[in-house]
């Protein structure tokens, strides 16, 4: 409820001293991971649901050799190695999938004998490899990897020479490796928090495909027709898909099928994933001059990575300006998004690294958004967005400048004149 008044800002706003408009209240909310050494570049792939940790692969352009990688907000960047046997193979190894609070880790890595295996990784344990399930070949590959959000079930893939082929198995501390019982052109994109299913796409026809849920009980749910599945949250309510006519369309189970804005065409966006509720998907759109990071929400529509981050009060340092190429992860609750971005080392050389940014609670001193913080037009369009007239690229949350839920209070004012004094909300 609006309870502030013209005499309340009044006063607030004499007691602002001209020095203080000067100042910022820059935070860390935006940075670049860093790198591995001896690896130049970073691919990122999963994030935590509390967006604290990043897994993903660092490659070597000397022998483009893989290792995968762990991030945390705590801990900084480290190896997460390789099994043993698999130190001088090519292959290296990757990290695909993170548990919810960031604890579990799965991936694929070069082992003994050439294989390739399927691996979990804890920091009690380290990375160890997952048992092939009975009867597999030993020479059978598995690889690539899922794991729930309670990290206690873990996908793999399988890659054999058998007839009839397997494709897939599970993991569990209690029961080992099982069969999965999927089809060949089944591609699984989500395991439940509990792992109790698997959500993604399959072939059911010549050329056509559905999204559909598996249950390791055997079960098996046409979610919807036609559509090959690019992203999906856990529930299968949200899903960003490619239609017969080879467009690509979000899918909500609220408002349907809805146009993809921003993007060049049936192959010129590429997605990452899509929060819980549905109400935020992050990707990627290319064209012929590049790659750019997304944002798109089914109310709110398209917008780049880049500005979505300045509406929400996130300061971009110089050299992530123009460079945010793909945006790969979203937390839970939307505020933490990782991605992929150009770092240039020099004027003719540049490489892959991996950002991490967060959505402060409140609003910053650059509330117009133009790139000068604490001015007068700031303060202007603070004043105008308390009226009910925000600018477009204003503070993506308007006159609750300190995201309480309840806008234009006594409370949002005197925040927003203590982040222009160079304070916190």
């Amino acid at each position: 409820m609006r309870t502030s008044t013209i005499s309340r800002v009044s006063v607030l706003a004499g007691a602002l001293c001209a020095a203080c408009l000067q100042q910022t209240a820059a935070g860390q909310s935006f940075r670049w991971i860093g790198v591995l050494p001896g690896y130049e570049v970073l691919t990122a792939q999963a994030m935590s649901a509390d967006g604290r940790v990043i897994v993903g692969h660092a490659r070597s352009l000397a022998n483009n050799q893989r290792r995968a990688f762990r991030w945390s907000a705590d801990g900084g960047l480290q190896s997460l190695g390789v099994l043993p046997g698999g130190e001088s193979s090519f292959i290296g190894s990757a990290a695909y999938d993170v548990s919810d609070d960031g604890s579990v880790i799965v991936g694929e890595s070069a082992g003994s004998m050439g294989t390739i295996r399927t691996f979990r990784w804890t920091a009690e344990t380290g990375m160890s490899a997952l048992p092939l399930p009975p009867g597999v070949p030993l020479n059978t590959a598995a690889g690539s990897g899922l794991v729930s959000g309670d990290g206690r079930v873990v996908l793999g893939s399988l890659n054999s020479s058998a007839s009839p082929a397997p494709f897939a198995f599970t993991w569990t501390a209690e029961g080992g490796s099982q069969l999965f019982n999927i089809p060949q052109w089944a591609i699984p994109r989500k395991l439940t928090y509990n792992g109790s299913a698997v959500l993604g796409h399959e072939r059911v026809g010549q050329n056509s495909y559905a999204a559909v849920r598996w249950t390791l009980s055997g079960g098996r749910t046409v979610l919807l027709p036609d559509v090959w599945v690019s992203c999906i949250n856990a529930d299968g309510t949200a899903m960003h898909a490619q239609r017969p006519d080879l467009s690509w369309q979000f899918w909500t189970a609220a408002r349907g099928f809805q146009s993809l804005e921003g993007h060049s065409g049936p192959t010129g966006a590429y997605f990452g994933n899509v929060t819980p509720d549905g109400s935020l998907f992050v990707g990627q759109v290319s064209s012929s001059t590049g790659a750019t990071a997304m944002v798109w929400s089914p109310t709110a529509g398209a917008s780049t990575t880049e500005n979505f981050l300045r509406r929400h009060g996130v300061q971009l340092p110089p050299d992530a300006v123009g460079q945010l190429r793909w945006t790969v992860d979203i937390s839970a609750d939307g505020r933490t998004l990782m991605g992929q971005g150009e770092l240039r080392a020099s004027d003719t050389l540049s490489y892959t690294g991996v950002w991490v940014a967060t959505i402060p609670i409140c609003g910053s001193a650059d509330f117009d958004n133009d790139g000068q913080s604490g001015t007068d037009a700031d303060i202007e369009a603070f004043f105008a967005c308390l009226g009910g007239h925000c600018c477009p690229l204003c503070w993506a949350k308007g006159s609750d400048f300190n995201g309480d839920g309840d806008t234009g209070t006594d409370q949002d004012i005197e925040a927003f004149f203590r982040v222009l004094g160079g304070g916190g909300c």
